[in-house]
């Protein structure tokens, strides 16, 4: 190889590997730069591009770089490559291939890391919705028009428990288009894939609900829109206790990942405080105003049935401290009976002025 191309080869090797370096460019730039560091291998008034496979000159020269990239080099007619120059632009390919591979990484990290801080802006805006005290009905409803957002998803709804812990009823949805959304209440079970996602209080990931294994139990959000891929979560509280169902659809087939299904759990958990948070304070409410309407032993039932759902408990109690003894003033429901051991272990407790947690059962 004459001096002057080894020279120029060890120049362009060069410039292409800090090209490849460079996270400022943008994929199409580097391309660009990269073809423009090989013309300098090539004859007078040759042309070389990265170009596409398919879309390459039937009459360039091709040199492949990845499985989907091709170094076309155009040639004035007549002319052709020498050997050496051909070799030294096969080198130069073999540098810009490895060089692509780094600037498409950097791009994808780049699209990656620009998601992540969209998520996370998202979900600090899902803080200040439930820190602003909205109703629980416009909270839902922003939460699940920020998760379609950031899936890509075009469908979603949410369904919660209701009180009886029988059916699940919708209290949000969004979408483009809806004509006839199928909001009526769902059986709390397997019936639907809704239902097994309570159900089974796991993720449901599914690529198309035409396939033979969920076509059975799909439950259409309208029956006039044609959905493929299905994305639902449980919204399960920290007592482990189900509050409903946060169900996104989509009309592609396979459109949801795993890392959305990570996001879609995210909203859950923000829903989750929403929802607690207005019973809260629909709890407070309602005590407020009847503590000056009704006596005490009214007030205690009352306070232990709030606490009693809230807490997703099977049974609450309400006792008085005496000098002398502990006096039940009320218990939920009303002919439950103390749970054995409680009274013993309640007393060891009274000296602290915080919650405890009492275990009853065995170890």
């Amino acid at each position: 190889m004459p001096e002057a191309l080894f020279h120029r080869l060890n120049e362009t090797a060069r410039a292409i590997s800090r090209l490849g370096e460079d996270g400022s460019l943008s994929p199409e730039e580097a391309r660009a730069q990269m073809a423009a560091a090989i013309v300098r291998l090539l004859p007078d008034d040759a042309r070389a591009a990265i170009l596409p496979a398919r879309g390459a000159p039937s009459e360039a020269a091709i040199f492949p770089l990845t499985d989907d990239l091709v170094l076309a080099v155009m040639l004035p007619p007549g002319r052709e490559l020498t050997p050496e120059q051909r070799a030294g632009v096969e080198n130069a390919a073999i540098h810009a291939a490895a060089a692509l591979a780094r600037v498409q990484d950097a791009a994808r990290m780049q699209v990656s890391l620009q998601r992540k801080e969209e998520e996370l802006a998202r979900l600090r805006r899902a803080d200040m919705l439930i820190s602003s005290r909205l109703g629980l009905q416009e909270t839902l409803e922003s939460i699940l028009q920020m998760a379609l957002e950031v899936t890509g998803a075009r469908y979603g709804i949410f369904r919660l428990v209701d009180e009886d812990r029988q059916r699940l009823i919708t209290r949000a949805f969004a979408g483009d288009d809806l004509g006839h959304p199928h909001t009526e209440a769902l059986p709390l079970d397997e019936s639907t894939i809704t239902g097994q996602a309570a159900v089974s209080r796991k993720t449901l990931c599914i690529a198309d609900v035409r396939d033979p294994v969920w076509r059975r139990v799909y439950y259409p959000l309208d029956k006039d829109m044609k959905m493929r891929s299905e994305l639902v979560t449980p919204l399960i509280a920290p007592s482990g206790r189900l509050e409903g169902v946060l169900n996104l659809e989509s009309p592609d087939v396979g459109a949801f990942s795993d890392e959305d299904a990570l996001l879609l759990q995210s909203f859950a958990i923000q829903a989750v405080i929403a929802i607690q948070e207005a019973r809260l304070l629909d709890a407070l409410q309602d005590l407020s105003a009847r503590l000056l309407a009704d006596p005490p032993t009214v007030i205690y039932r009352q306070v232990v049935e709030l606490a009693r759902k809230l807490l997703g408990a099977p049974h609450a109690g309400l006792w008085r401290r005496t000098p002398a003894q502990l006096l039940l003033q009320a218990l939920q429901p009303r002919d439950a009976a103390p749970p054995e051991g409680l009274l013993p272990a309640m007393v060891q407790t009274l000296h602290h002025s915080a919650p405890a947690h009492i275990p009853l059962g065995p170890a």
